[in-house]
């Protein structure tokens, strides 16, 4: 029997809250954050969710238009 929609992006859902939860109850450490991709997405999804994607939209316009920013290394400036 095929999964519909509903149910996968509830169970996906689920595993997000069980990341997060398990994230925070053990410290939260920026190290953790950024050796799991996962994480990191789930938290940037969560964000979107709740505030909108905008934000996101306006954070990269304003990133791009900036050459300081644009000509630093990638790993200087992935988690900022």
């Amino acid at each position: 029997m095929e999964k519909g929609y509903e149910e996968e992006h509830l169970q996906h859902r689920e595993k997000r809250s069980y990341r997060l939860n398990d994230f925070f109850h053990s410290g939260g450490s920026l190290a953790n954050w950024k050796s799991d991709n996962w994480l990191c997405l789930d938290s940037y999804a969560l964000l979107g969710e709740k505030y909108g994607w905008d934000s996101y939209r306006r954070l990269l316009a304003l990133y791009y238009e900036r050459d300081d920013l644009r000509n630093t290394a990638l790993d200087d400036t992935r988690y900022y």
